[in-house]
């Protein structure tokens, strides 16, 4: 319906001109692009057809997929938020904005970690995972190619148990914009390793491990910030 397609677009335009967390994600993919247009393995990779494919993805399912569900989420704000506190457990509630930040970071490191091994593992979410993995050239936008569905499964599954803890609505912002901007570091196709620090932190080299078709690197590296999940699960491969 027509109709129904102009008001989620219209929400969809609402929530990203008015929110924050899309103006860090831009800011974030320009600066990724930007390391990579001057310091990528072969530049000028930016430009390359790859990456406006892969950006009309997070067109489709920003602007459309998400409008839906923004206008979904506005039909049923009242019953969201008459049944969402009592579901909280508001550990975070009363902490210091900086602890919020820092628990929510680590829980969320932990549950993208966990999501996207589900995502492997069970054969339905692997089959809309796999559109991610049939990227061929490394950038910036790879972290934007997927399925519309890929993005819902993987977010609840990463997302709520942030909401469940109570912690403020902005310091939550700041965890998933990080969250996005890292994913689009991680996507890069940069010869930076970090040297020591890449056996602690989610480098572009130790990600496209993760994209690799060979069998040895298959289900290996699927952290998103940090090694850490993948050393107690024995998934890392430098």
């Amino acid at each position: 319906h027509l109709g129904l397609l102009w008001e989620a677009l219209r929400y969809s335009w609402d929530a990203l001109r008015s929110g924050p967390l899309s103006w860090i994600v831009l800011a974030g993919l320009a600066f990724c692009l930007a390391l990579e247009f001057f310091f990528g393995r072969s530049r000028p990779k930016p430009v390359a057809k790859t990456f406006f494919f892969n950006y009309s993805f997070l067109i489709l399912n920003t602007v459309l997929v998400g409008g839906l569900v923004n206008l979904f989420y506005h039909w049923i704000n009242q019953f969201y938020l008459a049944w969402l506190p009592l579901a909280s457990l508001r550990v975070l509630a009363d902490k210091p904005f900086s602890v919020q930040v820092l628990v929510g970071f680590l829980v969320t490191d932990f549950t993208i970690f966990f999501s996207h091994w589900l995502r492997h593992k069970v054969a339905p979410l692997w089959h809309l995972h796999t559109i991610h993995h049939s990227e061929t050239v490394m950038n910036p936008a790879t972290v934007f190619l997927q399925h519309p569905l890929d993005p819902v499964a993987g977010a609840l599954i990463a997302y709520v148990p942030l909401a469940l803890l109570g912690g403020s609505i902005w310091a939550g912002t700041l965890v998933v914009a990080f969250d996005v901007v890292w994913g689009m570091y991680a996507h890069s196709d940069l010869p930076m390793s970090w040297g020591p620090l890449k056996y602690v932190l989610i480098t572009p080299a130790y990600h496209r491990i993760h994209h690799s078709i060979e069998p040895r690197h298959w289900d290996k590296n699927f952290g998103h910030m940090l090694t850490l999940w993948d050393w107690l699960f024995r998934s890392a491969y430098f």
